[in-house]
């Protein structure tokens, strides 16, 4: 059996918490099967980029990198966070498109190449993930890379129309054709993406999941919609209920009920439109005053991007307004709690 090796912006090294489904689903399947795990260390750092870190735990090696201050503002503040992700979710809006910052994502994305080359074997199996590192196959074949690659995205994709309003949309998207196989979580991604490569990406659709680029390579595409481990998540759950803080909840709550959302502080989660939500209620509801109380957990991401702080703001105003508005002395209708537990 070929050896995975996983790529991906963040890894999950041993001692560190990575809440998230990515991090998650790709523990898991580098637990059953082992491997090695590449990636950014987390780490910002005042030297140049490049320097790696080297760990294992069980089957399982992780090598990381380090990032200054500019490749992590142009590539992960930058483009991927300030362009990719809102296009990717839909929100044309919000796309912030400057031609450095795309740079600096290319320039990333090649020392991911340049540094990941020489930890390679002939028969590895590559598995990259997210909208991080489209490009990284392409750079990687440049460097002689022919070990079979997949890339799985871990967002939505967005319709061809949209797409296409990115300017130089041509080379990013073109450069998923070096990957043997592009995964999606949905197969209505697959069709959206489907339907770009025919439409604007030069590219042919051969058969279901088989595409052809414009110099007669074929690839595939395909739906593969990622789990978390259910079982696991049961047991953290049954555990969790005699935790102090859970305790804690529920003695606060005495006999009322509890609504409750956990999201990361992001846009595309709908925080805004949820805090309106539970007003609305309250005001066609007036009975349930008193007696439902809305906690929501959103730990702060990427706060160093102006739109979250700018969402964080607003959040704090209409959770300051509706409290004002609807609160008695004995009772708080909306709790909103800025970090993880």
């Amino acid at each position: 059996m070929s050896r995975l090796v996983v790529v991906s912006n963040r890894v999950a090294v041993p001692g560190e918490s990575r809440a998230g489904g990515l991090a998650v689903g790709l523990l898991g399947a580098l637990k059953e099967r082992g491997g090695l795990w590449f990636g950014w260390s987390g780490k910002v750092t005042r030297e140049a980029s490049g320097t790696l870190h080297e760990q294992s735990e069980g089957p399982i090696r992780f090598v990381t990198m380090d990032l200054d201050r500019a490749d992590h503002d142009d590539y992960y503040n930058g483009f991927a966070n300030r362009t990719l992700w809102p296009l990717l979710h839909f929100r044309l809006d919000l796309v912030d498109y400057d031609r450095g910052r795309r740079q600096g994502y290319r320039r990333v994305n090649a020392l991911f190449a340049e540094k990941l080359a020489p930890q390679l074997r002939e028969d590895d199996t590559i598995w990259i993930h997210d909208y991080h590192l489209i490009p990284l196959a392409q750079m990687l074949r440049e460097r002689g890379i022919g070990c079979r690659i997949g890339f799985f995205l871990h967002v939505p994709m967005p319709s061809a129309d949209l797409v296409q309003a990115l300017p130089e949309h041509e080379s990013l998207m073109q450069s998923l054709y070096a990957y043997d196989l592009v995964g999606f979580q949905t197969q209505r991604d697959v069709e959206r993406f489907q339907a770009y490569v025919r439409l604007f990406g030069g590219g042919k659709v051969v058969g279901d999941g088989l595409l052809e680029a414009p110099d007669g390579h074929r690839f595939s595409a395909g739906a593969f919609p990622i789990s978390i481990d259910t079982a696991l998540i049961a047991r953290q759950s049954a555990e969790a209920s005699d935790k102090p803080a859970v305790r804690a909840l529920r003695t606060s709550l005495e006999s009322r009920q509890l609504a409750i959302g956990v999201d990361r502080l992001d846009y595309s989660k709908g925080l805004p439109e949820r805090f309106h939500g539970f007003e609305r209620f309250l005001e066609r509801f007036p009975a349930m005053k008193g007696k439902l109380t809305y906690l929501q957990i959103a730990p702060v991401s990427r706060g160093e991007v102006a739109e979250y702080r700018m969402l964080r703001n607003q959040l704090e105003q209409l959770a300051g307004h509706i409290n004002g508005n609807h609160a008695a002395p004995d009772w708080t209708p909306l709790r909103y709690v800025n970090r993880n537990f």
